[in-house]
């Protein structure tokens, strides 16, 4: 929502989302994402108010721009272009998901060689980033 308080800042830390209205991944169908949250907010000692629980990022999205309370979500989710909805980094250490790139050792194509070095270039600037 773009008239919520913390829509104004550049960045958010854990700390900020105390006690507020929460639109959560649920345990079962939203495993990977509820527990990384969970284990996000529970290291930084924060409580939220949980609204609702979800399985798919993009009906999270539409919680939040129909009001229903703030989320935490993949980044990839600004892809989803939903107007009214901010999106801004939360920072904690404890805010990174360690992802592994898999592919076949059979011949591939020539794209598919140029996606994963372009792959492996990408994410080892992003760790020397991080």
């Amino acid at each position: 929502m773009t008239g919520h308080p913390l829509a104004k800042r550049r960045s958010i830390a854990a700390k900020d989302l105390e006690d507020a209205p929460f639109v959560m991944y649920s345990a079962d169908g939203g495993k990977y994402f509820h527990d990384r949250i969970t284990a996000l907010l529970n290291a930084a000692g924060v409580r939220v108010n949980f609204m609702q629980f979800m399985d798919q990022t993009h009906t999270i999205v539409a919680l939040v721009r129909a009001g229903t309370g703030i989320a935490i979500v993949p980044a990839s989710a600004r892809e989803l272009c939903f107007d009214d909805v901010v999106f801004r980094p939360v920072w904690t250490p404890d805010a990174y998901a360690d992802m592994d790139l898999a592919w076949s050792e059979d011949p591939r194509s020539a794209a598919v060689e140029n996606f994963r070095i372009f792959a492996i270039n990408h994410f080892a600037e992003v760790a020397r980033r991080r």
